[in-house]
């Protein structure tokens, strides 16, 4: 390629400027993207030549000129494309590489370190490279001084490292240089802008401490990191300390220490010297304590001595009129005194431990600080006392200990307290578990009676189906056995449902006398057939009130219950509504009594009334089935109300129940209008039922009721094929929906929503009635907020079930 005049200009400037300094220098055209020789080593010259295409030049560069190992990394380097961004804000970028080209007679034929340059040159109107200078050159000897450099630096810091490992923070200083650089930053001790690479060691330590150490600390520390005293302190040591106080961002005052270890000996040209920094305040807090101790027994202890080990010498500071009389007696001599002390006054129980730890071999092989509480008698009693032993620091070991006695009569009695109450807190909680055992063999009896009651009849029937008569009785015991289990079954998911905290109060309107009235009725006629004289008074001025009808009517089925339970044929039950003065406004104050002349209960039973799991009798001792739960959840639903529970009773005479509960005064206005509805069956023929339930028992029952009641029905297995069912259905096939709520695949919550969004209305609309186990009040809402529009629980009542259906089908009979 040959060069214009412009060129040979440059190309002799080039080489004029750098022949002295680059071992070859190549003027590269970026837009032929050719390589022009301007000068070069013959031996560079023979393999590369004159001029080339630039591709083919670094291939064959990086090829035979670079060893393998750095071929990947030169090629990236020799990138020209990239070149233009990599010179845009500097004009050179150098890489160092180990060439397999040795020039000089010492290295020919060996690899050697090597660098390459890409020189900016000259760039086009728009801004773009046009020509580069590309430059290589050897340089193995300063590289072979620069990698031993940096091994001597790693070892050095090896060094620093082995002997400053506990320093966090570590600066190298060279004394001779007055150099300091940070080799470790691991802590906070040395603060960000104070960081040293290779900055003067006074001008550091100026700067940190004026910004960093405290005034009354700046001038000590200034003279103690002196170089003359860093120097002299080394000069027969090989570590020289200094403490002094700092003032952090946010964190108060804290306690430093410097200490300086020497790295080489003075033999040698260099001083250096590793400069380690650690906080230390738990060593000054600890050191506080220390002091603490020895200068506070003097006013915690009522008696306070200070004992020498080595000679069994006492010195008092403080004594009480006893430790005085012993110290008289035996000269100070601590061993002697006391012992005698001891044998007199220390109680037998805590003698022999008291003698040990206060011993003159116990303070020489123990060490460390303690403490030994023993009992001591005096004309009023035992009374307790400590006596702490704290070590005194000395610079031959702990020879002296300070022993200090205070009276600890009342911490210790606390304790004792504290350790009772813990113990009967842990009977209690025997008792608990005890009685929750007893529960569960008692709930598992009570259980299994109505179950045996239900199988047993149930076998009667299959025996005596042509009997009318007893087919009857056997179905009517059969029903009240499953109205015992289920009440058991209902106490207990009750229970529970407290003791989660997931009641909610539901308030509507309500007459106190209608639900009063309410109330008689249901027990009534199971008391005239019992034999039990049932009476009822009503005195109240508000007649409206609001309320939550469901718990009101749990607490009072409850205790009715329990009186209807427990008194006998010929007893009399009765029940007193009652407006009592409230000075809450707004509200009302109503008080309920229900007294029977039953079996009652026990003085000692009484208090343990409302405690989950108890009952004073089982099943087996008076027949009468229960779980021990139905109290303490009338409790919990009255505390819930706001209200009080009162309960007197005498064995063999009867029981007193008294509620009061405050309640909001409604108006006659405020009543929700309610109609009683008895459902037509007509209404359910050619009707057709969705029935989604996965339990193939329970679908199977519900099929059968519904065909009773003249409907036809489908059953899906669970809430996904319910919602395919009625998407893939004509519209109107299905007249209503009964779903599940448990059911796997789609639960019966997701599936109704599901159906909520169907683009087609008809269906989208279709009835839902939840008909699940799921009864409580809260699933009740979940039904409803979901897009139900009735909630029927487990097991299926046949008239409630007719009963929401025809709302439904809206044709009533009235």
């Amino acid at each position: 390629m040959s060069l214009n005049r412009q060129d040979t200009i440059n190309k002799d400037r080039i080489i004029q400027s750098m022949s002295e300094i680059y071992t070859s220098v190549y003027y590269v055209d970026l837009s032929s993207k050719k390589f022009v020789e301007l000068s070069s080593a013959k031996r560079i010259h023979d393999q590369i030549g004159e001029a080339g295409d630039a591709q083919t030049v670094i291939q064959y560069f990086c090829n035979n000129m670079v060893e393998p190992s750095y071929r990947d990394e030169m090629l990236e380097f020799l990138d020209l494309s990239t070149l233009d961004e990599r010179l845009k804000n500097c004009n050179i970028i150098t890489k160092q590489y180990l060439s397999t080209v040795g020039v000089s007679p010492e290295h020919r034929g060996k690899p050697i370190w090597a660098e390459c340059s890409f020189i900016e040159g000259d760039r086009m109107y728009d801004g773009r490279l046009s020509h580069i200078v590309f430059t290589t050159r050897t340089i193995h000897d300063d590289k072979i001084r620069e990698l031993e450099y940096i091994k001597k630096i790693q070892d050095e810091m090896a060094i620093a490292e082995a002997l400053s490992r506990d320093y966090p923070d570590v600066v190298l200083l060279d004394l001779i240089d007055d150099t300091a650089q940070t080799i470790k930053r691991n802590g906070v001790t040395i603060p960000e802008d104070c960081r040293t690479v290779r900055r003067s060691y006074n001008d550091t330590w100026t700067y940190y401490i004026e910004k960093y150490v405290v005034e009354e600390d700046k001038k000590t520390l200034y003279s103690a990191i002196s170089v003359e005293k860093v120097r002299s302190a080394l000069e027969n040591n090989d570590e020289y300390s200094c403490s002094y106080r700092v003032v952090a961002d946010n964190t108060g005052m804290h306690y430093y220490q410097a200490s300086f270890i020497r790295i080489y000996s003075q033999s040698q040209a260099e001083e250096q010297i590793i400069l380690g920094f650690r906080c230390v305040d738990a060593i000054v807090e600890e050191e506080r304590k220390n002091r603490e101790i020895i200068e506070g027994l003097g006013s915690e202890y009522n008696s306070v001595a200070l004992v020498d080990t080595e000679t069994d010498r006492m010195t008092l500071f403080r004594s009480n009129d006893t430790i005085n009389e012993y110290f008289r007696r035996f000269g100070g001599c601590w061993s002697a005194s006391i012992r005698s002390y001891a044998e007199d006054y220390v109680t037998k129980k805590s003698r022999e431990e008291f003698i040990e730890k206060t011993s003159i071999d116990f303070f020489r092989k123990t060490g460390k600080d303690y403490s030994v509480t023993y009992e001591k008698m005096t004309e009023d009693g035992i009374v307790y006392l400590q006596a702490r032993v704290a070590f005194v620091r000395e610079e031959n070991g702990y020879n002296s200990v300070v022993i200090g006695i205070r009276d600890v009569d009342d911490l210790i009695k606390r304790e004792r307290q504290q350790e009772k109450s813990l113990l009967e807190a842990y009977e209690a909680a025997e008792a608990a578990s005890r009685a929750k055992t007893e529960f569960l063999s008692n709930m598992s009896h009570d259980i299994r009676t109505p179950m045996n009651a239900i199988i047993g009849f149930r076998d009667l029937l299959e025996k005596n189906q042509e009997d009318p008569g007893k087919r009857a009785d056997y179905l009517r015991k059969i029903n009240d056995a499953s109205n015992v289990l289920l009440s058991i079954i209902n106490n207990v998911l009750e229970m529970t449902r407290i003791e989660k905290g997931t009641l909610i109060l539901d308030e509507t309107a309500w007459s106190a006398e209608q639900f009063n009235d309410t109330l008689y009725s249901v027990f009534h006629e199971m008391m005239i057939q019992k034999g039990i004289d049932f009476t009822r008074q009503v005195i109240v001025n508000n007649r409206y009130v609001f309320c939550d009808p469901i718990k009101l009517r749990e607490i009072f089925l409850n205790i009715l219950s329990n009186a209807y339970k427990y008194t006998e044929s010929g007893g009399k039950v009765n029940m007193r509504l009652e407006e009592i003065p409230c000075d809450r406004d707004g509200y009302a104050l109503y008080k309920t009594t229900i007294t029977d002349t039953g079996i009652g209960m026990s003085e000692e039973f009484l208090p343990h009334i409302f405690e989950e799991f108890t009952r004073e009798h089982n099943t087996t001792d008076n027949k009468i089935e229960g779980t021990g739960l139905g109290m303490p959840i009338v409790k919990r639903l009255v505390e819930f109300l706001d209200g009080t529970i009162e309960v007197h009773s005498r064995e063999g005479v009867g029981t007193s129940v008294e509620v009061t509960l405050p309640h909001r005064i409604a108006e006659k206005s405020d009543l929700i209008s309610t109609v009683n509805f008895e459902c037509d069956p007509e209404q359910f023929r050619d009707k057709r039922i969705l029935l989604a339930e996965d339990n193939e028992l329970n679908a199977e029952i519900a099929i059968e009721i519904l065909k009773e009641m003249g409907l036809m029905a489908e059953r899906a297995e669970d809430g996904q094929q319910c919602v395919e069912m009625l998407q893939n259905a004509s519209q109107g096939y299905y007249n209503l929906i009964l779903m599940d709520i448990q059911m796997p695949n789609m639960n019966g919550y997701d599936a109704a929503k599901a159906i909520r969004s169907l683009e087609d209305p008809a269906k989208a609309n279709i009835p839902i009635l939840a008909m699940t186990a799921n009864a409580f009040e809260e699933d009740k809402r979940e039904a409803f907020s979901c897009g139900m529009n009735g909630h029927l629980a487990k097991p299926i009542d046949t008239r409630e079930l007719m009963k929401e259906m025809g709302k439904i089908f809206n044709n009533y009979v009235v």
